[in-house]
This record gives C-alpha cells, sequence and structure tokens, in this order.
C-alpha cells in the first residue's frame, strides 16, 4: 500500500469523491486523484458482477489488491485484467473482504 501510495501521489492528491456507499453490500467505492478505491466489507458475501459509477470513462486496470497472494490473500482477482467503463459505470468482481485499488490508464 505504502509503494503504491508513493507511485501514484496519493497523499498529496486532493479530496476524495465518494463514488457508492452500499450499506446493504457493505461495498464502499471513492475516487481520488483518477485512482478508484473498492472496498468490500462484507465478511461472506462477494458479489459478482458489482457496478458502480465513475467519474471518468475508458479503461481501468487493478494497481493493488489485498488479495493478492503476496498479502496473505486467495487471489481471487485477476489482476492482469483491463475493466472498461460502459456510461460511466465499471462492473467488476469484488470478492468479501477485499479492498481492491484501480488506474485509469
Amino acid at each position: 500500500m505504502v509503494h503504491m501510495a508513493r507511485k501514484y501521489h496519493v497523499l498529496g492528491a486532493g479530496p476524495a469523491t465518494l463514488l457508492k456507499h452500499d450499506e446493504e453490500n457493505k461495498v464502499l467505492a471513492f475516487e481520488r486523484d483518477g485512482l478508484v478505491f473498492i472496498v468490500n466489507l462484507h465478511v461472506e458475501k462477494s458479489l459478482p458482477n458489482y457496478r458502480f459509477w465513475v467519474t471518468e470513462e475508458g479503461k481501468y486496470r487493478v494497481v493493488l489488491s489485498s488479495d493478492s497472494a503476496r498479502f496473505g490473500g486467495f487471489d481471487r482477482t485477476d489482476e492482469s485484467f483491463e475493466y472498461e467503463t460502459f456510461e460511466h459505470q465499471l462492473t467488476l468482481y469484488i470478492p468479501s473482504r477485499v479492498a481492491l485499488v484501480l488506474a485509469r490508464g
């Protein structure tokens, strides 16, 4: 996380923009300086085809997944996949108890 924050200058960025606050599914998504942060806090419910709005259209790729094996996770997300927006919306798989950071480009 620290490496990613330094690489993308997250701490020097402006305020975050809330994209989704989903109490029912325990998901929080926000954007800060071109990065999209998605957190699934549900203890057992993974969410296939989860859709939410983003401010910029384009292709997004995972730059950090807390589910990565290098962090002791289960590698349930494909970090090489590019997600493309459709009408300003991203659709992706969000495993339970996982935080993802996506970058555009």
